[in-house]
This record gives C-alpha cells, sequence and structure tokens, in this order.
C-alpha cells in the first residue's frame, strides 16, 4: 500500500485541516501540494502509522493484515458464517474461534516431544480502546456454538446424576454382603468446555482436576482477571507459566493432602484495552516469561464500516449446528490423537523456523526475542488447533498427519499478527518499568494542569514520596521532557522559599 504525506507550511495553526487550506488557498493549490507530496510505501506486515494531535501527544495507529488466501478451509466458512453478525474485526473473530476450539480439543490431540506430549492449549488476548473494535461482541459471537455444546453437556449431566442418586440410594439399602458383590455407583464429573473465569487457588484446582475436557476460560476484561488470578487470590505465577507448558500443577491441602492435575491443557481468551493492560503488566511479566506466552491480537482502530445494531443478524443456523454437532464430536470423543509432521513437513517447518528467526531478530527489537523464540513452538500449537478444526468426527482416529496448508497458515499468523502485535505493544511502552510508569504519571498530570504545575500541587495529586518524586523530576530532566524554574514570592513579612515549578518542552 502507498500513503502520500503532505507537509503543511510552516507555522500552521493546530486543528488545521484541507477544508481550511482549500478555502484559503482554493482546489487548484491543494492539488498542486499533493502532486508534490511524497509516496510512502506501508510495511505488507501490518500497517501502521503515527499522526500528532493538537496538544503535540502521538497517536499510533495499527492494523494486522491477515492474508485470507491462506486460511484454512474451517477459518473461511467461518469468516463467511459470522460477517453480518458484527463489524468486529476478522482478527479478533478468529482469536475466539481458536481459542475457544483449543478449549474442546487441547487434552485430545498432541505431538510426541521427546519430553513429553505436546499440546495445543492456547492464550491469546485482544486489545483495542473501550468500544472501538467491538472485543467482547467477537469473543462473544466466537462462543456461540460453544456455548450450546456446554448447555447440552450441563442438561445431561443433570440427567446424569440423577441417575446416580437413584443407584446410590439402592446401593445404600442393600445389606453388607451384598455391598461386597456390588461396586458402589460413582459419581459422574461435569464436562467444562467453559470454565468459569471467577476462582480462588482452590477453585482452579476444583474445575480442572476432574475435568475430561482441556476447556477455555473467557474473560471479558484481561486485566482485571489475571491481577486477581496473579496475585491477589492465587499468586500462582510459576504454577500459571507452568500450566501453559503442560506441566504438572500441584497443591496440598489439609483435607486431601496432595492433589495433582497432570497435564493442565486450559486455555485463556481475553480482552483489554491498552489503559488496563499499561496498569497491570509490567517489567515482571516481560522478565518471567508471561508474555511471551501470549498470543496478541492488536486492532487500534476500526476495520470495518459501523453495522447499526439492529441490523447485525444472528450466526448461519446451518453453520451453527453443523459447528456445535463437531465439537460434540470432540468433546465424546474419549481417546487421544498424536499428529504426526513427515520428513517434507519437517524439513519446510524448519527452515521457516530458521528465517522466521533471523528475519525477525533483525526487523524487532531484541526485547522481542524471548517472544519470537516461543512463537515457534507456538506456530505449532496453532497448526494442530487448525488441524483438528478440520476433523469433522475424530471417534476411531489415533493418529494423523499434519496438512501442509495448515502449518502454513498458522505461520501466516504468527508472522502478520501475533509477532507484530507484540511488536505494537512493546514499541509503544505499553509495557513499561516501574520509572517509567512513574514518569508517565507525573507528565500526565503536568499535561493536565495546562503544561506547567508548582511542585507542591505535583506531590498532592501524584501522591510520591519526596524520594521518588525527586528521582522521577531528575530523570525527566535529564531527557528534556520538563524544564525546571523557581518563582520567587513576594511577601510583606521576609524570609520563605521560592516555588519550583515543572514545566514540559515541546516535542
Amino acid at each position: 500500500m502507498k500513503v502520500s504525506t503532505i507537509n503543511w507550511p510552516e507555522n500552521t495553526p493546530d486543528k488545521f485541516d484541507i477544508t481550511d487550506y482549500i478555502n484559503e488557498n482554493g482546489v487548484d493549490a491543494f492539488n498542486e501540494l499533493i502532486n508534490k507530496a511524497t509516496p510512502i510505501t506501508i510495511d505488507k506486515v501490518h500497517s501502521s502509522h503515527t499522526s500528532h494531535n493538537s496538544t503535540g501527544g502521538k497517536y499510533q495507529y495499527f492494523v494486522p493484515v491477515i492474508d485470507k488466501k491462506r486460511l484454512t478451509p474451517a477459518l473461511q466458512d467461518f469468516l463467511i458464517a459470522v460477517t453480518n453478525t458484527t463489524d468486529a474485526p476478522d482478527e479478533f473473530m478468529l482469536a475466539s474461534l481458536l481459542v475457544h476450539w483449543a478449549g474442546a480439543v487441547g487434552n485430545k490431540i498432541f505431538i510426541d516431544d521427546p519430553k513429553k506430549k505436546f499440546r495445543p492449549n492456547t492464550w491469546s488476548i485482544c486489545f483495542a480502546d473501550s468500544s472501538v473494535a467491538r472485543k467482547s461482541t467477537a469473543l462473544s459471537i466466537g462462543a456461540v456454538p460453544f456455548t450450546i455444546v456446554q448447555n447440552q453437556l450441563e442438561k445431561e449431566y443433570s440427567e446424569e446424576y440423577r441417575d446416580f442418586v437413584s443407584l446410590h440410594d439402592e446401593w445404600e439399602s442393600l445389606d453388607v454382603d451384598e455391598k461386597a458383590e456390588n461396586p458402589e455407583p460413582l459419581e459422574p464429573h461435569k464436562k467444562r468446555l467453559l470454565l468459569a473465569s471467577d476462582f480462588s487457588d482452590a477453585g482452579i484446582y476444583v474445575i480442572m482436576k476432574n475435568n475430561p475436557l482441556s476447556g477455555a476460560i473467557v474473560t471479558g476484561e484481561f486485566g482485571d482477571f489475571f491481577k486477581k488470578l496473579h496475585r491477589d487470590w492465587t499468586g500462582q505465577a510459576t504454577a500459571l507459566l507452568a500450566a501453559y507448558d503442560n506441566d504438572r500443577m500441584v497443591r496440598i491441602t489439609r483435607t486431601h493432602g496432595e492433589e495433582v492435575i497432570e497435564e493442565p491443557t486450559f486455555s485463556i481468551l481475553g480482552a483489554t484495552t491498552f489503559a488496563s493492560f499499561k496498569k497491570i503488566f509490567g517489567a515482571t511479566e516481560t522478565e518471567n516469561g508471561f508474555l511471551a506466552r501470549l498470543f496478541p491480537v492488536v486492532v487500534s482502530v476500526p476495520t470495518k464500516k459501523r453495522k447499526p445494531f439492529l441490523q447485525r443478524d444472528m450466526i448461519d443456523n446451518d453453520y451453527s449446528f453443523k459447528l456445535e454437532t463437531q465439537i460434540k464430536n470432540w468433546v465424546d470423543f474419549a481417546g487421544e490423537i498424536e499428529l504426526t509432521i513427515n520428513n517434507k513437513m519437517n524439513k519446510a517447518f524448519t527452515e521457516w523456523e530458521m528465517n522466521f528467526v533471523e528475519n525477525a531478530h533483525n526487523k524487532y527489537s531484541e526485547t522481542l526475542n524471548p517472544t519470537i523464540e516461543r512463537l515457534v513452538p507456538g506456530c505449532l500449537k496453532i497448526a494442530m488447533i487448525l488441524q483438528s478444526l478440520e476433523i469433522e468426527n475424530p471417534e476411531g482416529m489415533t493418529e494423523l498427519e499434519l496438512k501442509s496448508n495448515c502449518l502454513e497458515c498458522a505461520q501466516m499468523l504468527v508472522e502478520n499478527v501475533f509477532l507484530p502485535s507484540m511488536s505494537y505493544l512493546f514499541d509503544n511502552k505499553i509495557v513499561m518499568t516501574l520509572d517509567e510508569m512513574n514518569e508517565e504519571v507525573v507528565l500526565s498530570i503536568i499535561r493536565k494542569s495546562g503544561g506547567t504545575i508548582n511542585r507542591s500541587k505535583l506531590r498532592k495529586k501524584s501522591r510520591f514520596p519526596k524520594d521518588v518524586l525527586d528521582d522521577v523530576i531528575k530523570s525527566l530532566s535529564q531527557k528534556y521532557k520538563i524544564t525546571i524554574s523557581e518563582q520567587k514570592i513576594d511577601r510583606k513579612q521576609s524570609g520563605g522559599s521560592p516555588i519550583t515549578f515543572y514545566t514540559l518542552n515541546k516535542d
């Protein structure tokens, strides 16, 4: 895509636009200005543009570009079926489908890794400003067929439990000898395709320990969910990271002793705004690898024409019923399928890996190195999801060969969506150290105060201790972001100290 940039004449006032220029100089002068414009080529991987607002701030626009020709048939069918339901970006819709599907098949398909079975549980977050790109809408539409199946599972469980109670009552009425000859009826376990997003440290084991499915946790505000799960409630930072890699989760209680989930395979789907993300995520998540395990999808501006609320259709009934049947087939499947990779595909993936890592290291910041490395096995997770999504009924299957179109689609999503989205988050300082966050707080307070503020008011509004504020001011001054000045105050009585002022410097 080629875009032309017009340089306005010097001393152009704020909020000056095309209409103002034409009114002052005429259409011919504007056309001449366009002819002198310099064309720029937008990167094929994503569209990114920076503009300045009237106050000197910067807005960074980003939209990932999906190559729809490289989507698998199942993904293409899904987008066609939901196209009239919403104006939410296709990127968000696909993320919703992939993670929900991963919750259905996560512990039913694997690659035989030398260390352990490698499974396709996936954690993805949709990023956009509030109400800009229909994040929650995309998540809920992708969940429709899965919610219907979950409701069916709840109904089946109620019937099984009712039968269990009846049989157990009969067993209890038997005498001792008869009980010895007849085994006690076993209480049925709930099948949870959709896992609760609110739980304690005990609750996470309860909802997963006896669940025969993988399950997906879907949360409309991922920042709040992460804060509760990671810090306030469970404190399971290490356990959470281990769970992504399917390592065993263990807890010890007085009642049950040691409780173990051998191969946790739950998936997580969330949505959040950039502001919420900035408040929750910082340097710690960068260092411990949590961010490197995510598949982020960033859309900072709407990608489709707004669709009036009452003109949004329901998801296509035929498609929904077909997908519901397919989900139920996988949910009822009691076996495991090994996904195999033939020599030709193995060689192709290895070549892609080498090129991907080298190109990504050359193109993106060093801070993304952990993410770049994690996205290599992550690409296989996505490929496993895509391959299983092409299978209507896995019954009787024990082995499945990875198809080239599924792997190529996964590679496209990694290259065009997930890695560029993570780069956007880092480049725009969404993830910051504590010092950087403190600096942003101070700059925001000064900006809201008209560009200048005295020290006592800044101290009061920021609530920073004196030593913290001194460090922030020193750093901002060294970076030439603020100017420090003093103003003497004439008093009737002699004495007193001058007032210190901080003023924002223009970019």
